[in-house]
């Protein structure tokens, strides 16, 4: 694989930008992305006339396109909910991947375009203006009204009536008119990957419930890939942001001509049955999702040595949000026994990839406290969603099944970040730093310290894993995400440069 991967990103976050590029890394493959300033962000969507420009010289050159097409299509993940777009104007930049395909035809492409999110909990800030005041009333209709049409319970179509009632006729129908602009984009997107125009098509469900407008989507959506027969080539599940990061892993593999083997063991023994929040499915149904988009196959856990064996920590009754501070209480109970979980971790003859999903939006410390050694692993991740981080240690597990990418630099590198990024960040000091920015500190004076208070975490509970220096800033000047950059020190005590990042960092 001497030519490079080519991505576009959904935006210009670390988890979306950089992230897939570390990866690539560990497998000694180089991944190109368009220049930061081009890429979409919390405020503005991407520079669409520049990136499709770089899109098209990059190409020819490419081993492969990973292409996120909300990025094509609107801008970025956040553009596409909170700005109109004409759909003409979508379609015509989307069919530039069509020009490309007609040029190279031997190229592969991987794309992957979101099922617009319907969250009950829906950051504020990423959505238009109205869904401070209506968003919670356009969920609970969205909700209710979908599990009417499942069920026919009397209950939930007053519900549904009620919430509809209250809000005014137009903020209704302009929501109403977007999500049927993307559903409409999607069956097209469906329809091209019929036309053989992208290798692998995954639409995955951004923030979800088991029901609502964009459950419904998903069900006809499915209805269109069953009857094109695109079963194993349009996949559907819980995600979104990890999805470029998987598609790297299921390149690798595709290219190597293996198809990993991948053993399961939850903490609990439940565990695989328990509903993740902002998805829709038991967590097995989710984890069997993520290795069919990687590219692996499930084998029984206990047997012969597999290529990866996936570890997934899980709650004791339901999962809780570390960043909203909301069911915590659930997680770790006295029911929940993660002794013998951590020596399995510790004794286990194949690799190790840890998933840890007892918490959304970070680590579990109550696993982490149990510890006592050096952790071996071959992938690492506790951030977000569990669809996030399912994707992100698969990936990184597939990039590292050679003994030799398990001792690289890049590596220990991504190891060290993802430990910084969802344990010492999201799981030790982000609550404290929501409550300092509660009582009035700015997001400028709190980045002032980040760096060193996180680099103060690691010497305080990561010291068996020398760290030359840390730096970190909040990339869209909040405090949901942190972007790290760790400079690990080798064996031999020696600081090495930093392994190198992306063009976007």
């Amino acid at each position: 694989m001497s030519r490079p991967l080519v991505l576009i990103p959904l935006d210009d976050r670390p988890v979306t930008s950089v992230l897939p590029a570390r990866i690539a890394a560990v497998a000694g493959l180089e991944l190109r992305t368009p220049p930061r300033a081009q890429l979409g962000n919390l405020v503005k969507g991407a520079d669409l006339p520049a990136v499709l420009e770089w899109l098209q010289a990059e190409a020819s050159g490419a081993d492969a396109l990973i292409v996120a097409l909300d990025t094509l299509a609107y801008g970025g993940l956040v553009s596409s909910r909170r700005d109109r777009h004409a759909l003409a104007d979508v379609q015509a930049r989307l069919a530039t991947l069509i020009e490309i395909k007609k040029a190279n035809p031997a190229l592969p492409i991987y794309a992957f375009s979101t099922l617009m999110r319907l969250s009950e909990h829906a950051s504020i800030e990423e959505e238009k203006d109205y869904w401070a005041t209506y968003g919670p009333l356009i969920y609970r209709y969205s909700f209710h009204q979908d599990r009417y049409e499942q069920h026919g319970d009397i209950e939930d179509l007053t519900a549904a009536t009620a919430a509809r009632q209250a809000i005014p006729e137009a903020v209704l129908e302009d929501y109403l008119d977007t999500r049927r602009e993307r559903f409409q984009i999607n069956r097209m997107l469906v329809d091209w990957t019929r036309r053989n125009l992208f290798d692998l098509l995954v639409i995955p469900q951004d923030d979800t419930a088991r029901y609502g407008l964009n459950v419904k989507e998903m069900r006809q959506l499915r209805q269109d890939v069953e009857a094109a027969n695109l079963g194993a080539r349009v996949l559907m599940y819980p995600g979104a942001d990890e999805v470029a990061s998987t598609l790297v892993g299921r390149h690798l593999n595709r290219v190597r001509r293996r198809v990993p083997t991948i053993a399961v063991r939850y903490s609990t023994p439940y565990g695989g049955g328990l509903t993740s929040l902002y998805e829709d499915r038991p967590l097995e149904q989710t984890i069997a999702a993520h290795v069919q988009a990687v590219g692996g196959r499930l084998v029984p856990a206990g047997g012969l040595k597999t290529d990866i064996a996936l570890f997934v920590n899980t709650p004791s009754t339901a999962q809780g949000d570390l960043a909203l501070r909301m069911g915590l209480e659930k997680v770790d109970t006295p029911k929940r026994d993660l002794q013998p979980f951590v020596e399995a971790i510790q004794n286990s003859y194949s690799p190790v990839a840890l998933a840890d999903v007892a918490y959304a939006n970070g680590a579990d410390l109550a696993l982490f406290e149990l510890f006592k050694k050096h952790m071996d692993l071959m992938a690492f991740a506790a951030w977000n969603t569990s669809g996030n981080t399912l994707g992100t240690v698969l990936a990184h597990a597939s990039a590292a099944i050679d003994p030799a990418a398990r001792d690289s630099a890049p590596h220990r590198h991504l190891l060290m970040e993802r430990l910084a990024d969802d344990l010492l960040y999201q799981a030790y000091l982000r609550p404290t730093l929501q409550q300092a920015w509660a009582s009035g500190r700015s997001i400028a004076d709190l980045q002032a310290e980040l760096s060193g208070q996180m680099l103060a975490l690691w010497r305080r509970y990561l010291h068996r894993i020398p760290v030359g220096d840390l730096q970190a800033h909040f990339p869209w000047d909040r405090l949901f995400e942190v972007e790290v950059h760790v400079r690990p020190v080798d064996l031999d005590g020696a600081v090495p440069e930093e392994v190198p990042s992306p063009d976007v960092v």
